[in-house]
């Protein structure tokens, strides 16, 4: 393997890394967002749980800035 592979490689297991990681850590910041909600005190399934748009708005803007 030459050196432009390798550093293709390396490049592109580490935006695949990244693109896991974000998508996880979004997955789990609104989760929370959504079992904190007001909206969902009532509901028992996890599936019919409720978000408003604003506030995924915020998190993405929340994980923008970080």
């Amino acid at each position: 393997m030459n050196a432009s592979e390798y550093n293709f490689n390396a490049y592109s297991e580490g935006w695949a890394a990244g693109k896991q990681e974000t998508l996880l850590k979004l997955q789990a910041e609104l989760s929370t967002l959504a079992l904190e909600s007001k909206a969902n005190a009532y509901e028992s399934r996890y599936e019919n749980l409720v978000l408003m748009l604003s506030d995924i708005d915020k998190v993405i803007y929340k994980m923008l800035e970080d």
